[in-house]
């Protein structure tokens, strides 16, 4: 198994009142339990690596993405570059935050959010 760990309590957007609202209230990550969200591989899910014409790979793999001490089984879309200096990693899933129990707080400055969420990222490693 694999697991990528993000600290939840260091989300930053462009707007620090957006910042404490998400830690704080969205995703409560001010409690221990809520400190980091995760995604682990299933356990016999594999990268099963696909090579594209580009010199790029994509894979599609499953596991459990853990927010605000909720668990949910997730597909994630991953593309990854390889050259002798970086290995790019993108990964990329659609989810339904009312599956995670992440409520928007309805106040003037946070605009309405659709319970579909796309969450995606970026990891570079570089040769040392």
């Amino acid at each position: 198994k694999h697991e990528l760990l993000l600290d939840a309590r260091n989300f930053i957007t462009d707007n620090k009142k957006r910042d404490a609202a998400i830690t704080r209230f969205i995703l409560g990550s001010l409690k221990k339990e809520n400190n980091y969200i995760s995604f682990k591989t299933n356990e016999y899910d594999y990268f099963n690596l696909k090579e594209n014409e580009d010199g790029t790979y994509t894979s599609n793999i499953s596991g459990i993405l853990k927010i605000s001490n909720v668990n949910k089984n997730i597909p994630l879309s991953i593309n990854i570059f390889i050259d002798e200096e970086q290995i790019k990693l993108n990964f990329r899933t659609i989810i339904k935050r009312s599956d995670f129990k992440i409520s928007i707080p309805k106040v003037p400055f946070v605009a309405d959010v659709e319970d579909n969420l796309i969450v995606e990222g970026d990891i570079t490693a570089y040769k040392i």
